[in-house]
């Protein structure tokens, strides 16, 4: 086998054995595979997300509504015991920022992030601020093992997918470090 660029993939050692097998589970007649493919605005970046869909789809109006991918932050500086306070200080803090991260978090300040936090499809509304532990639809969210350990990270689940990386990290320390 080559050691070029398909040597590196996750693919290139599988078993072909378990790919056949894979490859022929039947397949119910009333079910399809969708793929919704997102290209980022630079065309370089790219994201998939598949569906089952009952039935045949025979216009594009028919999909159902599927929620718009955004980015996201992972803070860890809370990992030590009881981190959970921290998590919990953070949250605080950010709660009173809202507006000001809903604008740094893209480069249209908001505006681009208005047709994504809807509320609905596992987002927060970009009118109001949340946090929930296990909560995909919340602003912040506190994974389920971070909750029940005391300890670990939160995901800010606002930032845009073409979000400034810079902006965003700004804004969190600002709020999170600086107390501003």
């Amino acid at each position: 086998m080559s050691h070029g660029v398909l040597g590196n993939s996750p693919n290139a050692a599988m078993n072909k054995t378990v790919l056949d097998k894979y490859l022929a589970l039947p397949v119910p007649a009333d079910k399809i595979q969708a793929t919704y493919i997102w290209i980022d605005g630079t065309g370089e970046g790219i994201r998939a997300k598949d569906r089952t869909l009952t039935g045949v789809v025979k216009d594009v109006s028919d999909l159902p509504i599927w929620n718009y991918d955004g980015s996201s932050t992972y803070q860890s500086e809370m990992r030590e015991d009881n981190g959970i306070i921290e998590i919990e200080k953070a949250i605080d803090k950010l709660s009173k920022q809202h507006l000001r991260h809903i604008q740094a978090y893209d480069p249209k300040q908001g505006k681009d992030n208005e047709r994504r936090l809807t509320g609905k499809h596992e987002t927060s509304s970009i009118h109001d601020f949340s946090a929930g532990v296990a909560n995909r639809g919340a602003s912040i969210r506190i994974p389920r093992d971070c909750a029940e350990q005391k300890k670990g990270y939160l995901e800010d689940r606002r930032p845009s997918s073409n979000c400034d990386p810079y902006s965003v990290t700004e804004a969190l320390i600002r709020t999170c470090v600086l107390n501003e």
